[in-house]
């Protein structure tokens, strides 16, 4: 698996390299910090032959699973799960409606959006709340209480991304 390695020492500078092998187990001392982070030790074969590199230098390594030329991707909380299929809210003139979209990878930040929407479209950075005009039994003292205005919601416009091969 191919990665990509930015050395702290080094801040303009990504080196290329690739994954060599992934420890079997996890390791023990990063369980004592938290006990549902698992990590696990990696080599990783890595050319660094025009630079000194040292021992307890900080870098940031990126496993690239997958790369595209031309994406559509959104952040994350965009697609929500209708029925279990995935969704978007899409402004329609007025209106933010629902709209069934195809995914694919993610980095747990931004989600491929395979089809669904096109560029330019204009999708709801998270589902609309539905408004209750009722004032709730379980809050005392809410009946009291001042009607706000709704709170809207910024449009995120889908963007399209090129990223080299």
């Amino acid at each position: 698996m191919p990665a990509n390695v930015k050395v702290d020492a080094f801040p303009d500078r990504v080196f290329h390299g690739k994954l060599a092998k992934i420890g079997i187990l996890p390791d023990g001392q990063s369980a004592q910090l938290n006990p549902d982070l698992k990590m696990y030790k990696c080599e990783l074969e890595c050319d660094f032959s025009d630079v000194v590199i040292r021992p307890g230098m900080s870098c940031d390594v990126e496993l690239v699973k997958d790369s595209f030329e031309k994406v559509m991707y959104c952040p994350m909380q965009c697609v929500t799960r209708i029925d279990g299929v995935p969704h978007v809210y899409v402004r329609v003139g007025d209106e933010w409606t629902p709209r069934k979209v195809e995914v694919g990878l993610d980095n747990n930040r931004m989600i491929h959006l395979v089809s669904g929407v096109s560029v330019g479209d204009t999708i709801m950075m998270a589902p609309p709340v539905k408004e209750s005009n009722e004032p709730s039994a379980a809050t005392p003292g809410a009946e009291n209480l001042q009607k706000e205005p709704p709170l809207r919601r910024r449009p995120h416009p889908v963007r399209q991304k090129t990223q080299p091969q």
